[in-house]
Formats: structure tokens, C-alpha cells, sequence
């Protein structure tokens, strides 16, 4: 999206709506090679619902300048209505882990593609 790449509307989003932030990730797995209770246990790791809709509105309300790269009509959310749920409790209370939103997610990754830009690299 930050590259203008769907400037002419939003690809879909599906099938899978679910979202977990890789430093969050990365964070599961060390906790849980730490902790030896979580021995032969599993774990799901996501954070919450997202869209490309709701990326792209986060994208527009945080980074304006970038206003132009992004689709200019308002597209629908594509989450559908009943949409499955999740259960992170056990990676919340074995691991500890407190998720980051899909808002901080994803402006500290516009954070740093832009600042990657900046060096030229980026064509």
C-alpha cells in the first residue's frame, strides 16, 4: 500500500482476517523456550481482526502525506459480519505476551519503510 501498488482499490483480504505483530511473535517464542512449564504445550498467537481496509484507513489517518498512494474511494470492510473468533488466553497468561494493536503494528511498519526509503534503496 505504501508503494501505491493498490492505489486503483484494495485487494480482498481473506480467507484469513486474524493478525499478530511479528515482535510479538518472536517475543512467544523466546518466553516460551524460557519458561519450562510451557513444555509440550501450544499456543495461538493473534492479536485481533484486521482488514486491508482498516490498514489502509490507519495508513490515511497517521500518515497523510501518503494520502495519494492509497485508494480514493471508501471501500467496504471485507470482514465478513460473522467472522470466527479467537481465544489467546494461554498466551496471554503462560507467556505473558500483551499484543500489539494493529494501529501500532502497522505505523511503526510505515515508520520504517519510509525511513528505509530515505536512504534510495527503494525505487
Amino acid at each position: 500500500m505504501v508503494q501505491g501498488k493498490m492505489k486503483d482499490g484494495l485487494q480482498p483480504t481473506g480467507p484469513v482476517f486474524t493478525f499478530v505483530d511479528v515482535r510479538d511473535v518472536a517475543l512467544a517464542h523466546v518466553r516460551a523456550m524460557e519458561l519450562p512449564e510451557t513444555g509440550g504445550k501450544r499456543f495461538y498467537l493473534v492479536a485481533e481482526h484486521f482488514s486491508n481496509k482498516k490498514i489502509a484507513d490507519i495508513i490515511k489517518a497517521e500518515f497523510p502525506q501518503l494520502k495519494k498512494r492509497l485508494p480514493d474511494v471508501e471501500s467496504e470492510d471485507d470482514i465478513p459480519q460473522k467472522v470466527y473468533g479467537f481465544d489467546n488466553e494461554r498466551s496471554r497468561e503462560m507467556l505473558g505476551i500483551e499484543y500489539r494493536s494493529l494501529k501500532t503494528s502497522v505505523v511503526d511498519t510505515v515508520r520504517s519503510i519510509l525511513d528505509f526509503d530515505k536512504t534510495g534503496v527503494i525505487g
